[in-house]
């Protein structure tokens, strides 16, 4: 939620819950420096856990996210929505599309009708057969893959993006619609 409220653009959010490590090792290129914005006391945590698996850090930026700079080339930021929210604009006229970036299995054992699968490991080179002129409402099973696909959409130009907050599991608990 942080991440979605402002950021620096460009950036890759990956949250230090989760599988943080897993995610940047298999999202990341270890040639690359990085510089680690994280809320008050976790930068050095973050540093720690990236170092134990090979990555350089260029810098530490301990802040939280409302204390970014209001500055529109630099703070980006995107709406997160709840599922009753995504149901009432799937029912409007032009519905968003639904991407789900779960693994091709999870999608296989329910997902969103209509949502289309791509996989967070495979969304840098899916990106681009995505649509620029339609909303696109990004989810995952609860709610960090998706803010992670947020943050590689955008670097590819994408700006008409939401976050489904809970993910899936939101999606199922609210009696949405699901496709088996």
């Amino acid at each position: 939620s942080d991440y979605a409220k402002a950021h620096v653009k460009g950036s890759t959010n990956i949250g230090l819950d989760g599988r943080f490590e897993g995610w940047i090792g298999d999202l990341l290129k270890l040639e690359r420096a990085l510089v680690v914005i994280a809320p008050p006391r976790l930068g050095r945590d973050a540093v720690v856990r990236l170092a134990r698996i090979g990555f350089k850090v260029s810098g530490v930026h301990e802040t939280d996210a409302s204390a970014l700079p209001e500055a529109a080339d630099f703070v980006g930021s995107h709406p997160r929505i709840d599922a009753s929210e995504l149901q009432r604009r799937l029912a409007a006229p032009n519905p968003p599309l639904v991407v789900d970036v779960r693994a091709p299995s999870e999608w296989s054992a329910g997902h969103i009708p209509h949502s289309r699968n791509e996989p967070l490991l495979e969304l840098e080179r899916l990106a681009a057969a995505l649509p620029r002129d339609r909303e696109l409402v990004v989810q995952c099973l609860g709610g960090y893959r998706s803010s992670i696909a947020c943050s590689i959409l955008e670097q590819h130009g994408f700006t008409r993006l939401v976050d489904l907050e809970g993910g899936w599991r939101a999606w199922e608990n609210s009696g949405g619609a699901a496709h088996r």
